[in-house]
């Protein structure tokens, strides 16, 4: 009995030490519980310290840019400004546009002047219309360099330079123009025909009138004027009836039947051919014959000579044919004539 109350008493003591221990232990874990929650704010207001800090110079930094990009601004527009006022101003536009109508009027006072010339000097008409075109162009490129080297005088680099990107820029938005102005500047300067010369070109006859930088003028035989562009001009065929020359070939057709009597009609059209005021006699002249058969028979009858200026064409032919025919009826060639 004493053992099992001995026995009993040793159980109960040991239970309350192994709770005792429990309990120290789970105060010791408050403890921990405790300090560790302490370091975990401490942490985290310190970081919220610093975030507070960082906001502030952020905001300080902000502040100081907004204060600074307005002014920068202002003063990159005020540059900007300048620059642009220094390149164009009312001034310069104002001399630009004077100096543009006064060129104008100078070239229309040259025109005058070379085509009074050509009327008072038949003989060299066509050399002094030829100046006409070279001589407006100089007139314009000269005037062009002086206004842009007096009124801006750029540098030799700057000078390339604007002549690069504006050549660029040309280049796409005005194709058409500049394909027309590089036809002008062959044509002045490769002369496949010149002022005064009597060419053909897509069935337009006439004698050239002007040739300008954009486009060429001719004067048809009907007194009415083609105004052609350039760039068509120099991808297309032309001919040319005198290349230069003051004289031009005449050819007259006569159309008789097909049994006339061949040298009673040659010597009728030689006659009215050489008896024309605008016959250059320095020149040949040939009566040719030839016979169709397509729809009715007949003779072809072609009178070939020169006038003494390409301008008299018209009134050659009208000239010979008019002769020949009064010659021709008198004769009795005509059918149904005795």
């Amino acid at each position: 009995m004493s053992r099992n109350i001995i026995f009993l008493l040793v159980f109960v003591c040991s239970t309350f030490q192994v709770f005792g221990q429990i309990d120290s232990s789970s105060l010791k874990i408050d403890s921990l519980k405790s300090g560790l929650k302490k370091i975990v704010l401490k942490d985290s207001i310190e970081a919220a310290k610093k975030a507070a800090k960082k906001e502030n110079s952020v905001g300080k930094k902000v502040e100081k840019l907004k204060e600074q990009v307005p002014g920068a601004v202002r003063e990159n527009l005020n540059d900007a400004l300048d620059k642009v006022t220094k390149i164009i101003s009312p001034t310069k536009i104002i001399t630009v546009i004077i100096a543009s109508i006064f060129v104008w009027l100078i070239t229309k006072g040259t025109n005058w002047m070379y085509r009074s010339l050509a009327d008072s000097f038949n003989r060299h008409r066509l050399r002094i219309l030829r100046l006409q075109p070279i001589t407006n162009v100089i007139l314009w490129v000269v005037t062009i360099y002086v206004l842009v080297m007096t009124l801006w005088d750029p540098t030799s680099d700057t000078l390339w330079a604007l002549m690069g990107s504006s050549a660029l820029a040309l280049g796409f938005a005005a194709q058409d123009i500049l394909k027309n102005i590089f036809g002008g500047l062959l044509i002045i300067f490769d002369r496949p025909f010149q002022v005064g010369d009597r060419i053909n070109i897509n069935g337009n006859y006439g004698e050239v009138v002007r040739i300008g930088i954009r486009n060429t003028n001719i004067n048809t035989l009907d007194d009415s004027i083609v105004t052609i562009p350039n760039s068509k001009i120099i991808s297309e065929h032309i001919s040319n009836a005198n290349s230069g020359a003051l004289d031009c070939m005449v050819v007259v057709d006569l159309w008789l039947p097909i049994g006339i009597d061949v040298e009673r009609v040659r010597k009728i059209a030689f006659e009215a051919a050489i008896t024309s005021r605008y016959l250059n006699i320095d020149k040949s002249v040939s009566v040719l014959f030839f016979d169709h058969f397509d729809n009715q028979s007949a003779t072809n009858v072609k009178i070939k000579a020169y006038v003494l200026d390409a301008r008299y064409e018209k009134g050659f032919a009208g000239d010979v044919t008019e002769a020949a025919k009064k010659a021709l009826s008198e004769a009795g060639v005509y059918q149904g004539r005795k």
